[in-house]
């Protein structure tokens, strides 16, 4: 595991996770880093969150969290703030 995987589990918070992946919240980031801690990717801006599910949305047809029945929402709260979430 890398510094920077170790600080963002650390002291994020993790919203959910899916299909080998975990996404988590730091200092307005969401990560994305692999379940066997592999790799850790800037996933996207909470600023920009709103218009990068809007857009896989219109690529899946499906909300990117709450309707991939991979996906386990752990933060509700945070991610009821984006529609298509």
């Amino acid at each position: 595991m890398n510094e920077e995987m170790v600080k963002v589990k650390k002291n994020g918070k993790l919203i959910a996770f899916s299909e080998g992946w975990q996404y988590w919240l730091l200092d307005g980031v969401i990560y994305s880093i692999r379940s066997d801690g592999s790799s850790i990717c800037f996933w996207c801006s909470v600023e920009r969150l709103g218009a990068h599910l809007h857009r896989l949305f219109q690529v899946t047809k499906k909300k990117f969290f709450t309707e991939n029945e991979d996906m386990t929402v752990i933060d509700r709260t945070f991610l009821s703030q984006f529609s298509y979430a």
